[in-house]
């Protein structure tokens, strides 16, 4: 179990035993998968199970969808393109078909809630993080990582815009940059371009998530 042999699962709520199934079932897929994790901080969990009912239900449905998503690239050898696919049917979200026209093999893709917390991730991304995956799933994207306050400053209007105004998928034309990790003990860094923003609508047409697609080159730190 993840979070330590001391901790009795019987002394849990059913919501937050599911959290920690959830959890251990995904570092289970994503170990076939060949992507070793990283075992989560203990405070995490405390601030989890303190978080109200709605918090922990949206990441108990965020971790089923990654499960699933792990244990389709387990079944079956995915491109990019249907790996999105499975992402975006499993959410009943929409995007441009033109969209999967444009992902490449190495990218790194990740589709964030309106909050920017992350609702799935690619296989490619999950590979390259330092992060617990519980600490991936349960902060938004600005506790996370760490750039010149510009480029942030720049995201974070793109990411507005993305959720509020764009039709379609863009390139939100922001300079290369150095990207590190915030919380995690390892720091790491790359460079990254992001290549592409793509608002996803919901069944009633209304934006319910937001597309990142990156290309990245790891720094040694």
């Amino acid at each position: 179990m993840r979070i330590g042999e001391n901790l009795n699962l019987n002394s849990l709520s059913n919501i937050d035993k599911r959290i920690v199934q959830e959890f251990d079932k995904l570092e289970i897929h994503l170990n076939v998968l060949g992507i070793k994790t990283k075992r989560a901080p203990a405070q995490i969990y405390h601030e989890i199970f303190l978080a109200p009912f709605y918090q922990k239900a949206s990441l108990i449905n965020r971790l089923h969808l990654q499960n699933i998503l792990a244990q389709d690239a387990i079944d079956s050898d995915l491109t990019e393109a249907q790996y999105v696919w499975n992402m975006l049917n499993a959410l009943k979200a929409k995007a441009p078909e033109q969209l999967f026209e444009m992902l490449k093999v190495k990218d790194y893709i990740e589709i964030r809630d309106l909050n920017g917390v992350q609702v799935a991730a690619n296989l490619n991304f999950l590979k390259v993080l330092s992060y617990s995956l519980e600490e991936l799933f349960w902060y938004p994207w600005d506790e996370l990582f760490t750039r010149d306050q510009k480029i942030t400053t720049e995201i974070m209007n793109k990411f507005f815009y993305c959720i509020t105004e764009a039709k379609s998928f863009f390139d939100p034309e922001i300079p290369e940059h150095i990207c590190s990790e915030l919380k995690s003990l390892e720091k790491r860094s790359a460079i990254v371009k992001m290549n592409i923003f793509c608002p996803l609508k919901g069944q009633n047409n209304s934006v319910h998530y937001m597309l990142a697609c990156s290309e990245l080159k790891p720094l040694i730190n």
